[in-house]
C-alpha cells in the first residue's frame, strides 16, 4: 500500500481514515502523510490496556459470571445468550474462568422432542455429559424433558446420565416415558424438590413402589398430568407441599391420608370411576388447600365428595372451583373443621353476596367470590 505499517492496529485505523467521508472530523491527509507514525504502533498488543475488565481477579470474574446467569436452581438455556457455554467464546482468559467455576454448570436443562436426529440426540448427550463433569462437587438443578412417544435408543442414555449424578441431585425436574422409569434407583441425599411424572400414560403391569425413598430432605413435589398414585409410590409422610396437574377425587383424599405433614398443597381434580371413602379424614396441619378442575376434563369433578371426606382444624386459606361445589357444602366443611379461614376465594361462581347467603354462611364474610 505504500505505507510502513507496523501493525495490525494500524492497518485497520489507516483503513478507516480512508473510507470516512467526513474528513472535516479527522486530520487533514496532509497532516497525516507529513506527522511521523508513533512509535507505540509497533509494540505488541496488550489485551490488559485495551480491555482493563482482563485485569480482575478471576474470583471477581467468577462471581460476576455467576451473578450474571439466571438465578439458580432456575436452569439457563443450554445455548444462546444466556448460556454459561457463550462465556467460553469470548476469549482465552474468560474460557479458563468458566471451565474453571463449577457453580456457573450446577443449573441444566435438556428437552428432547421428537423427530430429533440421531447426529442431534448424540450432540446432546454429549454436551449434558460434559456439563454434569463440569459442575465437579456442586449440588445440581436439572430439567429433563422427553416428548410423548420417543422411542430413540439413545433417549435412556439421558436418564442414566444424571442418575450416576443422583447423590447431588437438589432440585429435579423429570418428565420420562413410563418405561424408563425402573432407571430411579439409589441414595439421594440432597433432594429438596421434585417434578415428576412419566411423558406418556402408564401401561402394563409395571408398578414402583418405592420412587425417591431415599430421598430424606425431599419435601416439594409437583406431580405432572400423567402421575397415577396406583402405579407410583413416593414418599408422602415426608412431603409438606404437593401440587398435582391431574387426580381423580379418591387420589386427593388417599395423597391427604398419606402425607400427615403437608401444609399446602393444590389438586386440579378430574372425575373418576371410584367415589372416595365416606370416612371423614382429619388433618391437622394443612393450611393452604386449592382445588381447581382440569380443563380439558369432560365430566366435572365431584370437588364436594372431597371436601365431605375432610376434616381441617388448621386450615387458613381455601381456594374452590365453584360450579360443582354448592355455598352449602362448604359451609358445612367449614363447621365442621372448625377453622379460622382468612382467606376463600371461589372461582368461576355466579353466586352473588346477599344477607340470605350470609346468615346461612357466616363463615363467608370476609371470602373473595370471584366472577371468573
Amino acid at each position: 500500500m505504500g505505507y510502513p505499517l507496523g501493525s495490525l492496529n494500524t492497518v485497520v485505523a489507516f483503513t478507516v481514515y480512508k473510507v470516512t467521508p467526513h474528513h472535516s472530523r479527522c486530520r487533514p491527509p496532509q497532516a497525516l502523510q507529513s506527522a511521523p507514525i508513533s512509535s507505540n504502533l509497533d509494540e505488541p498488543f496488550n489485551p490488559q490496556k485495551t480491555y482493563p475488565v482482563l485485569t480482575l481477579p478471576p474470583e471477581i470474574v467468577a462471581e460476576i459470571f455467576a451473578h450474571w446467569l439466571p438465578n439458580y436452581p432456575e436452569c439457563p438455556p443450554p445455548r444462546g445468550i444466556l448460556s454459561p457455554l457463550l462465556l467460553c467464546q469470548i476469549c482465552r482468559q474468560w474460557r479458563m474462568i468458566a471451565l474453571s467455576t463449577p457453580i456457573l454448570w450446577r443449573a441444566i436443562s435438556v428437552e428432547l422432542r421428537r423427530g430429533d436426529s440421531e447426529k442431534r440426540l448424540a450432540a446432546e448427550l454429549e454436551l449434558l455429559k460434559t456439563w454434569l463433569k463440569r459442575s465437579g462437587d456442586c449440588p445440581l438443578s436439572i430439567s429433563l424433558a422427553h416428548s410423548r412417544n420417543i422411542t430413540h435408543r439413545l433417549v435412556p442414555q439421558f436418564l442414566r446420565a444424571i442418575v450416576a449424578h443422583r447423590q447431588r441431585w437438589e432440585h429435579v425436574d423429570l418428565l420420562m416415558p413410563f418405561e424408563y422409569m425402573h432407571l430411579i434407583h439409589g441414595n439421594m441425599p440432597l433432594l429438596r424438590n421434585l417434578t415428576f411424572g412419566p411423558s406418556n400414560y402408564p401401561h402394563g403391569r409395571a408398578r414402583f413402589p418405592d420412587l425417591f425413598h431415599d430421598a430424606p430432605h425431599l419435601r416439594r413435589v409437583i406431580l405432572t398430568r400423567n402421575f397415577f398414585k396406583s402405579f407410583m409410590a413416593l414418599p408422602w409422610a415426608q412431603l409438606t407441599h404437593v401440587e398435582a396437574d391431574c387426580l381423580y377425587e379418591h387420589e386427593c383424599i388417599d395423597i391427604l391420608r398419606e402425607a400427615p405433614l403437608l401444609v399446602a398443597c393444590t389438586f386440579r381434580v378430574c372425575s373418576g370411576a371410584s367415589v372416595p371413602q365416606s370416612d371423614v379424614l382429619t388433618h391437622t396441619c394443612l393450611r393452604d388447600l386449592i382445588l381447581d378442575k382440569v380443563d380439558e376434563s369432560s365430566t366435572p369433578p365431584r370437588l364436594w365428595m372431597v371436601l365431605d371426606c375432610l376434616m381441617l382444624p388448621a386450615l387458613r386459606s381455601l381456594q374452590i372451583d365453584a360450579p360443582f361445589v354448592t355455598l352449602e357444602a362448604i359451609s358445612m366443611f367449614i363447621a365442621r373443621s372448625h377453622c379460622f379461614l382468612e382467606d376463600l376465594r371461589i372461582i368461576g361462581t355466579s353466586l352473588s353476596r346477599n344477607p340470605h347467603t350470609e346468615r346461612r354462611c357466616p363463615h363467608f364474610l370476609h371470602s373473595h367470590l370471584k366472577n371468573e
